[in-house]
């Protein structure tokens, strides 16, 4: 069940929703290449990270952060701390936890964080993967023999291939609702996403350390 192609591609779109592609630990951003299928085992491939030590069978996303490989171990034997910190990812509150300052960088990241939430919460979900997942990588064509820019959003390549721009909120919905459907928990999102809420889920939302948000 972990392992399978449904289960990684829920996950991997709600964490994306829910952090917007940044550490929930260190706020460091994952580059869109790193969401290459063939990055498997890459250090910038970001993987599942259950980090509640005493439900790990539970597939609940509130349960997961999203680290790349190389950052995994910063996120084991904080419990309360990553808790806290996903909590905060719910709260419209644009002051900046204070276990991030300190990092030396951290106001930059935290303003970069603010940037790509405003972008979200003003433009919409399908805009923001399209804007903050994409790269501009460089091809030669094999005809002419010419370097040739062009764009790759290695996320939608890999879970949403060949779904056209129209029917991607659509299936974003479907893989949410999905996951609810399974049991894998209340499929909470963050309200710039309230829109792609599954069926079913309570619209007042308690968080792990026992706050509400309506």
């Amino acid at each position: 069940m972990f392992g399978d192609f449904q289960s990684r591609k829920f996950h991997a779109t709600y964490l994306v929703l829910r952090d917007l592609s940044v550490d929930v630990e260190n706020l460091e951003l994952t580059p869109p290449i790193s969401y290459k299928a063939s990055y498997s085992s890459h250090p910038l491939q970001p993987q599942r990270n259950h980090f509640q030590a005493h439900d790990k069978e539970s597939m609940d996303p509130m349960y997961f952060t999203y680290p790349m490989l190389k950052n995994h171990k910063a996120h084991e034997g904080k419990q309360i701390i990553i808790a806290s910190l996903i909590d905060a990812r719910f709260s419209k509150s644009r002051d900046c936890p204070v276990y991030y300052k300190k990092y030396i960088d951290y106001q930059q990241k935290w303003d970069e964080y603010l940037e790509m939430r405003d972008y979200i919460e003003k433009k919409g979900v399908i805009e923001f993967i399209i804007k903050y997942l994409t790269e501009e990588i460089y091809a030669i064509n094999p005809w002419t023999n010419k370097i040739y820019a062009k764009e790759v959003n290695y996320f939608l390549d890999r879970y949403y291939k060949d779904v056209p721009k129209s029917q991607l909120e659509n299936e974003i919905k479907k893989i949410l609702q999905w996951g609810y459907d399974q049991g894998y928990g209340k499929v909470e999102l963050p309200w710039y996403a309230k829109n792609l809420q599954p069926q079913g889920t309570q619209t007042t939302i308690t968080h792990f350390l026992g706050s509400e948000d309506s």
